[in-house]
């Protein structure tokens, strides 16, 4: 063999030693940082049990969620370094759905916050966490005949008439029917002892943050950590109905000219912190739409009149009802709109409102500058990431301006986008604001609810006649409505 082939055939060789030695050290470093995450994950949890006293006392419970959600905590650090496949993501994510449905209302209600969390989790798993439903059996009568006395006195003694069987119900409360002073009432009560569960598994979820933080980057860590907090809070409202009355009470009054919705008004009277007694008002789910049809309800007027009440509620009162799924959304016979469950609602201050109005007229005169500028003002957005001219999110949102002023849209197109802008919130420095968490939130529910009423119906369209409506697009007129 001539010296120069087995030269070439020798450094061929060398080189291809060479790749498999950085290839097995890249592994033995990825290996290394997994076993420091969690020997970092096994001395906190380890802290944590010599300081909380709760997870001694609790700790079948607690042993439960370790073992229950151990397997997607631990592929989440791979996931989050984009480690994995696409398919895998998605089947970690479907686990974790699984796993939180199992676990009960604490960790079902999790899932749904970070269902709009992008910044925190990978696409794949806001795509399997938007499906978490409360999916649980009814309480026993007699139990829930127990709240009622406690709070009002006898049930027969107190309404004129109670039927036993629920309306409907969920993780946290059940509905039923009664009479009243001879009006047809409906009554949410609080679901026997739930106040104690949820209080237990929130300290765990609470005390298992510092563990799950091992395993993420600092950004995400601190994520998590402000989640936490703000989905406790939330959590805690939701059990209040005294609170969820006077909510109710104030959107109510905002729409008292407005026919084009109808919302119960509270009876004071029979309203405690775990009971909640309201006007009866009928209606046919908005996911019914054979029954829609039927009463010739326009599903493209409905998607639109859906939208516009919500854009009014975020952009213009500033206080919303943040739980628009199918079950807390009805239309009678007339078309008016019937909005049920105000447990979870949203107040936003006159500052956040004017950022949310500045970043859709940005996308309404197509002006992606102003629309990363306006992401910076809302603090999602690290100011370094929008001055860099090539990064993902600019590319992005350029595409997404041309081609909507070029009104090239279709559903699938814009589902896509929908997820490239997915990626780049997980990608880049992003943080979402507690408040902003809810507009998002009730915006990708009701999107979701329009576009099944209507797939031809067009989210743009009708915010650029909202933001016109109100002035919006006027600059004078935007700062003295945001005043007001």
């Amino acid at each position: 063999m001539p010296l120069q082939y087995a030269v070439k055939g020798g450094l061929s060789a060398f080189e291809s030693g060479l790749a498999v030695t950085s290839r097995g050290l890249a592994l033995g470093v990825t290996g290394m940082e997994t076993t420091l995450q969690g020997y970092e994950a096994s001395k906190r949890s380890i802290d944590m049990f010599v300081e909380d006293p709760l997870l001694l006392t609790e700790w079948p419970r607690a042993t439960d969620i370790a073992l229950t959600t151990a397997p997607v905590v631990t592929g989440l650090a791979r996931d989050q370094r984009r480690e994995t496949s696409s398919e895998q993501r998605a089947r970690r994510g479907e686990q974790l759905r699984d796993a939180f449905t199992d676990l009960g209302p604490a960790f079902v209600k999790l899932g749904q916050t970070l269902s709009v969390r992008p910044d925190l989790v990978p696409e794949e798993y806001v795509g399997a966490l938007e499906e978490l439903q409360d999916q649980v059996p009814p309480a026993p009568w007699d139990r829930v005949e127990g709240v009622i006395e406690a709070e009002l006195g006898p049930v027969d003694e107190v309404f004129d008439d109670f039927e036993r069987e629920p309306l409907a119900g969920a993780s946290l409360g059940q509905v039923y029917r009664a009479e009243l002073d001879g009006e047809t009432v409906a009554v949410k009560v609080r679901r026997p002892d739930i106040e104690k569960r949820v209080q237990r598994d929130l300290r765990l979820v609470e005390s298992a943050v510092p563990v799950a933080t091992a395993f993420l980057d600092d950004g995400r860590a601190f994520t998590l950590e402000t989640i936490v907090d703000q989905f406790a809070d939330t959590l805690r409202e939701e059990l209040d109905y005294e609170r969820e009355a006077d909510i109710m009470e104030r959107i109510r009054e905002r729409f008292g000219n407005d026919d084009r919705v109808k919302i119960p008004a509270a009876v004071d009277s029979h309203t405690t912190e775990r009971v909640l007694t309201m006007e009866y008002v009928d209606g046919t789910k908005v996911s019914e739409h054979e029954a829609l049809d039927s009463m010739a309800i326009d599903r493209a007027d409905l998607a639109n009149t859906l939208r516009e009440l919500y854009l009014q509620m975020t952009l213009v009162d500033g206080i919303f009802h943040a739980d628009p799924h199918p079950g807390n959304v009805a239309v009678q016979p007339d078309g008016t709109i019937v909005l049920y469950d105000f447990g979870m609602a949203g107040v936003l201050d006159p500052e956040l409102r004017s950022g949310i109005v500045d970043f859709f007229v940005a996308i309404n005169r197509g002006a992606v500058d102003a629309i990363l500028e306006s992401l910076i003002e809302l603090g999602t957005l690290d100011p370094a990431a929008a001055e860099t001219g090539d990064d993902a999110l600019g590319e992005v949102v350029e595409r997404f301006v041309q081609r909507l002023h070029a009104g090239e849209f279709d559903a699938r197109e814009f589902e896509s986008l929908v997820d490239e802008l997915e990626e780049a919130f997980y990608e880049l420095p992003f943080t979402l604001p507690p408040d902003l968490v809810l507009v998002l939130r009730v915006m990708a529910i009701t999107d979701g609810v329009a576009n099944t009423l209507d797939p031809e119906h067009d989210f743009f369209t009708v915010i650029d006649d909202v933001l016109a409506d109100h002035g919006f697009l006027d600059e004078d007129a935007t700062a003295s409505t945001m005043e007001a």
